[in-house]
């Protein structure tokens, strides 16, 4: 007995760590961010980086007053995005002109939700009576007497010659003689219940829509190219949904990318910054589709160089304008591979009070948790960084295309 039970034992635990085992070599496809749909008009093309005045409009019912501080933080998203693809903002009326306009709407309903169960369900009861064979013997005597006359003999007395004449009594044996049996007898009921249950729920709901557009038109009055996007979300805040649609209809656009200035993040505070600003969240940047993560910090200070540049990094995956597939060891793939395991983001930035520009390259890792983890992060050199951008023009063509070719 000892040795089924250990027997039995040791299947269940083998079965235990299969299903572990199984479990952690399940590899989960990287998920996709948001993106509305843009629809384009225009060549953008013509649009080249340089000099621009900025006009922000909306009409928001829930924003109370007119809205002066939302739309400076609105035009002060809009100046930061296309300064970091060569624009220039200015008053000067030699520009372009960038009309960036919203629209709100807000839409209430009752949503109503009906759920209707049916449960049916049959119960048979068995019950076991018993009685003595005796009493229904002679209920059965009893009745035969009320109908039948019982037999007589040659002197007209109760009973039943033999051969020789001698009267034999009809009736029960003697006491003596007699044995008890017992009959027993099974009842069976079934009974059927059907119930009906139906439940209706009202929840009121309010879904508001946005639209916003671009439109760029040159010193003339003439449309040059315009893009537009529609929404609809929960929350009533433009802030904090609007970056994405920007940075998607700004994409478009040529680009002529410049250094951005960022921070430099004190020695010795680099896993209080990790733990501040990269634990636990979600980027994405306008040409690559997936969600990327930092991770944990014990796996991504294992790829981080110079962790001064951590908020260069940080930056890199919410502004790249470019992401080059990697093969898995590294260098660069010629060739179109569909979704490769590996990327690399590259941009210039000036760290800190410094006024030098220093090349950065971020490499992201899909390892099969569902989203792509930053895996390596440095200040490259100068051959390095000018690797990358050859082969991000080979790809993704050198923006802006028409001003090489003339003086």
């Amino acid at each position: 007995m000892r040795s089924t039970v250990i027997r039995f034992s040791f299947v269940i635990v083998s079965f235990i760590a299969a299903a572990f085992a199984l479990n952690s070599c399940v590899s989960l496809p990287p998920a996709k961010t948001w993106r509305p749909a843009v629809r384009v008009a225009g060549d953008p093309e013509t649009v080249l980086p340089g000099p621009y005045a900025l006009r922000v409009d909306m009409e928001d019912p829930s924003t109370a007053g007119g809205g002066d501080a939302l739309r400076q933080q609105l035009a002060d998203i809009i100046e930061d995005m296309l300064a970091r693809r060569g624009f220039t903002r200015t008053e000067d009326e030699d520009g372009y002109l960038f009309a960036f306009s919203y629209r709100a709407d807000v839409r209430r309903f009752q949503e109503l939700h009906t759920e209707v169960t049916n449960t049916s369900s049959s119960t048979t009861t068995w019950e076991a009576q018993e009685r003595a064979q005796k009493e229904a013997r002679e209920r059965k005597d009893t009745r035969g007497r009320k109908d039948t006359p019982e037999p007589k003999d040659s002197h007209g007395r109760n009973g039943q010659a033999d051969r020789d004449n001698h009267p034999v009594l009809v009736g029960p044996p003697a006491p003596a003689d007699r044995k008890k049996q017992i009959d027993t007898v099974i009842v069976g009921q079934t009974e059927n219940v059907h119930t009906t249950k139906e439940v209706t729920t009202s929840t009121e709901k309010t879904v508001h829509t946005f639209v916003a557009t671009f439109d760029v038109i040159d010193r003339t009055g003439r449309p040059l190219w315009q893009a537009d996007v529609a929404w609809e979300s929960q929350s009533a805040d433009i802030l904090s949904q609007v970056f994405t649609p920007m940075e998607q209809m700004l994409a478009a656009l040529p680009s002529r990318p410049q250094p951005v200035k960022v921070e430099r993040v004190r020695e010795g505070m680099e896993a209080a910054f990790f733990d501040r600003f990269c634990k636990g969240r979600r980027f994405s940047t306008p040409v690559f589709p997936y969600e990327i993560s930092f991770g944990e910090w014990d796996d991504f200070a294992k790829g981080l160089h110079q962790p001064y540049a951590m908020q260069a990094y940080l930056d890199l995956l919410e502004y790249a304008q470019a992401a080059l597939p990697l093969d898995t060891d590294g260098s660069l793939l010629r060739s179109d591979v569909g979704r490769a395991m590996m990327y690399e983001f590259g941009g210039e930035y000036r760290i800190g009070d410094t006024e030098e520009v220093v090349p950065v390259l971020v490499r992201i890792t899909d390892r099969g948790h569902g989203v792509y983890v930053v895996t390596d992060a440095r200040i490259v050199s100068r051959d390095a960084f000018a690797a990358h951008t050859f082969e991000r023009d080979r790809r993704w063509g050198k923006s802006p295309k028409g001003d090489d070719l003339f003086e």
